[in-house]
């Protein structure tokens, strides 16, 4: 009995490690000759953790399945990402629907709706940042406003998990949400306004990090 505890033990302290590794290939491969590397190694981050979630047993509980589909859209909106083809739009839409995923599991543990401030303050930003891309965005401006509005809704939800009562699930729930805010709004500013040498990397790290700490409020919910 212990042995296959601990033979599990070690199977999921590998699948971490891999998640992890597979993070820090992309990341190192963005600006490389070595666009194979590229391709691979951007969704095995994510297919990774939908397997460790599966295999976890977590996915018998509705708010780990709703996490698992929105991880399941993020990775059918990385492959239009890194598409060598403009496939921005179709990405953005699977991504959209994996924050309204997120937004319903974080919400579903929502008792009491708490302070307006954090409406206010999330609005307040995606204000900003919608205003500093506005005139770049072209046909886009429809479809931009639509995510930002999505997005902070995700948030939103995520700080009402978190206000709710202290959990580890929430926790983790609300470092991912504000990571991945900061993740798409930088997004935002390098493919709209001022792209440079090292956003691409502060958008995966964070992307990748805000992931896996929402793969693990569905990992710790109880």
């Amino acid at each position: 009995m212990h042995r296959s505890l601990l033979c599990v033990f070690i199977g999921l302290v590998a699948m971490w490690f891999l998640i992890v590794l597979f993070a820090i290939v992309h990341v190192s491969s963005i600006n490389t000759r070595f666009r194979w590397v590229f391709y691979i190694s951007k969704p095995m981050p994510i297919i990774l953790l939908i397997t460790l979630l599966a295999i976890s047993g977590v996915t018998t509980l509705p708010y780990a399945q709703l996490i698992v589909i929105g991880l399941a859209m993020s990775l059918i909106g990385d492959i239009f990402l890194m598409h060598p083809g403009d496939k921005f739009l179709p990405g953005l839409q699977f991504f959209l629907i994996a924050h309204l995923f997120y937004f319903v599991a974080f919400f579903s543990q929502v008792v009491s709706i708490g302070s307006i401030w954090p409406i206010i303050v999330l609005s307040f930003i995606g204000l900003l940042v919608y205003g500093f891309i506005r005139s770049h965005l072209g046909k886009l401006k429809f479809p931009v406003i639509i995510y930002i509005v999505t997005i902070l809704m995700m948030a939103w939800g995520a700080i009402e998990y978190r206000s709710t009562g202290y959990s580890q699930s929430a926790a983790f729930a609300f470092t991912g949400s504000i990571l991945f805010l900061l993740s798409d709004f930088v997004l935002a500013v390098d493919r709209f306004r001022a792209p440079s040498f090292l956003t691409r990397q502060v958008v995966m790290i964070s992307y990748y990090t805000a992931q896996i700490f929402i793969a693990l409020s569905a990992y710790t919910f109880i």
